[in-house]
């Protein structure tokens, strides 16, 4: 049995298990049958789940191979572990992380270079390269693009902003000099700044006095 996932739910055991259950069932001709002396014989259950697509977080993602077990979502008596008793009915889940983030989707599509963590992997379900292509096939180009557009516009808003927040502390130290009445070349000199560049913001302040708003003096130096 096997199910496959873009993301991670850790109530995946006892889903597989209901799957499982109604699989099972299934092979068991009669009630006649299930409730006589005679042993029904089953197939032996195993349980699977891939994880497959970009990982849109980019949160770290290390290991490739793991389990997640039933048990561990059965709870403690009055919050203590060590009072669980050993559970009858467990079932594993197998899982494969085949996630990939979107630097090494890129990196993939581009160069066809396969993410280092799959170099260990031991291959037992699918080759690395069978798992990229199937995360390749979960997306289209278009969407590629799109990740990768939304990627390079938050690197763009992230740098933006860190230059807002630099010419607005720019701002605050020029008021707190005019607030002294200190002229154009001398605040330069003490803010070891170009003269054009500090000449603009006191002629953007200039509108603003004598309360000096940082936040309106940023606005009018766009349009200066």
């Amino acid at each position: 049995m096997m199910e496959e996932e873009a993301s991670i739910c850790p109530n995946m055991p006892y889903r597989l298990l209901e799957y499982i259950t109604a699989g099972l069932r299934s092979t068991v001709d009669s009630e006649k049958i299930l409730y006589s002396s005679r042993r029904v014989y089953f197939p032996v259950p195993k349980l699977y789940m891939v994880q497959a697509g970009v990982e849109e977080k980019r949160q770290g993602i290390t290991t490739v191979r793991y389990d997640m077990r039933l048990s561990d979502s059965y709870k403690s008596y009055e919050g203590k572990p060590e009072t669980v008793p050993e559970p009858d009915i467990e079932a594993v889940v197998h899982v494969y992380d085949f996630r990939m983030t979107l630097a090494e989707v890129l990196d993939y599509i581009e160069n066809g270079t396969v993410p280092e963590r799959l170099h260990d992997y031991t291959g037992d379900l699918l080759s690395d390269r069978e798992v990229c292509n199937m995360t390749m096939a979960t997306f289209s180009r278009e969407e590629i693009r799109e990740y990768q557009g939304w990627e390079r516009g938050l690197e763009e808003g992230r740098e933006e902003g860190r230059e807002e927040g630099l010419i607005k502390q720019l701002v605050m130290q020029v008021v707190k000099k005019l607030h002294k009445n200190k002229p154009v070349d001398t605040i330069a000199d003490e803010l070891e700044e170009e003269p054009e560049v500090i000449r603009r913001i006191c002629l953007a302040a200039e509108a603003c006095a004598p309360e000096y708003d940082v936040d309106e003096i940023c606005a009018r130096l766009i349009n200066l």
